[in-house]
């Protein structure tokens, strides 16, 4: 089985292509694009080189994984854009996942937190998170996916008692507020907090083998918010019918 995963949410972003045989996975090829949003240059470009080196034809990929979100309203749609109609033209799979439990692929199974805390910058003072609990098979969400501001997820993180982890990059944006958690978090290292598209098409590869499947045409972006675009129209609907 011919995988491939495509990230788009982060300012970073990559694509990735994985491949199963005799019933382990193994990851051929990644890469990680340079930072500042220019997946829309450089994802397709990327995509044919790294199936160029690893000999494959785009008619034998049987599964595309792509990041739905939350991140980047810019990359999700580029990203989702190139998955949509690479699944649809060549008649392939497709398997959405979620930034955040991409982010918690990141961490090591054998680590030590009760909860770990996916933290992405949502800009407008909010934060993408949820909050996760290790159990015997790896890290389970035991919260929605959030988009809250810093100081409310400051209050979420408080009712959970046990050692908790934090990552992402809405640390870096909001320093100022999780140093207030310095005595009962640990905060990961800066090479943990970005989501990765060898994550991704992982991710993708086992939700499939446990049975999801998404349509090409219905499947939409995960904003957990409305965009700027939908704002400002409700701004202008309140401001004429007012």
């Amino acid at each position: 089985m011919k995988v491939i995963g495509i990230e788009t949410s982060s300012i970073q972003g990559g694509v990735s292509i994985l491949e199963e045989t005799d019933n382990s996975i193994t990851l051929q090829r990644s890469t990680a694009f340079r930072r500042g949003l220019v997946h829309g240059k450089l994802l397709v470009p990327a995509l044919d080189k790294l199936l160029k080196r690893a000999h494959w034809r785009k008619d034998k990929i049987d599964l595309v994984a792509v990041d739905i979100g939350p991140g980047s309203y810019t990359g999700l749609r580029v990203g989702l854009a190139i998955a949509k109609t690479m699944a649809y033209a060549l008649k392939t799979k497709i398997v959405g996942v979620v930034s955040l439990d991409v982010l918690v692929r990141n961490v090591s199974a054998n680590d030590v937190h009760q909860y770990i805390c996916p933290v992405i910058d949502a800009r407008w003072n909010q934060v993408y998170t949820a909050i996760y609990e290790k159990s015997a098979d790896g890290y389970k969400r035991r919260t929605d996916y959030l988009a809250i501001t810093p100081e409310d997820l400051l209050k979420v993180i408080n009712r959970y008692r046990g050692e908790i982890l934090l990552f992402g990059d809405g640390l870096r944006a909001y320093s100022d507020i999780f140093k207030r958690l310095a005595n009962r978090a640990e905060f990961a290292p800066e090479h943990l907090w970005l989501p990765s598209a060898a994550n991704v098409a992982t991710l993708g590869y086992e939700s499939y083998q446990s049975g999801k499947r998404d349509d090409p045409i219905k499947l939409l972006p995960l904003y957990l918010r409305l965009t700027e675009a939908e704002l400002n129209l409700k701004s202008c609907k309140r401001r004429t019918t007012g």
